[in-house]
């Protein structure tokens, strides 16, 4: 999906789909989707990553919610900074970032009151 596009909604459940424009809600519950930046910063207002769904972001730009529940999220694609202000977390779920170039705004908020392990590589 080419630049300048603003999408209302994207959700896959399988394949690969590669985006350059901004999304408001992003859902991938199966495949993988490859967000990279358009003309300019590319946004996503919603995204989810559940079930078998990978999230690989290549861009820079502001994830507002992101929502892993039982997907993956990869922040580390690219060095370009990104900022993410709410992450939810749920079991099973896997989130990559690099603190360096990613800025959390919120806490990290664990589903359900869930246990929540962070591993420093």
């Amino acid at each position: 999906i080419g630049q300048g596009v603003t999408l209302a909604t994207l959700k896959t459940t399988g394949g690969t789909i590669s985006i350059q424009s901004s999304v408001t809600t992003c859902t991938c519950k199966g495949g993988t989707i490859n967000f990279y930046d358009g003309v300019s910063a590319s946004t996503i207002t919603t995204l989810t990553a559940s079930d078998a769904g990978i999230f690989n972001h290549y861009g820079s730009g502001t994830i507002t919610t992101a929502n892993a529940d039982g997907g993956t999220i990869d922040l580390t694609k690219t060095e370009k900074t990104k900022t993410v202000t709410t992450l939810n977390l749920n079991i099973d779920s896997t989130v990559i970032i690099d603190t360096s170039n990613v800025t959390l705004t919120n806490d990290i908020v664990p589903e359900n009151g869930e246990r929540l392990t962070i591993t420093v590589n």
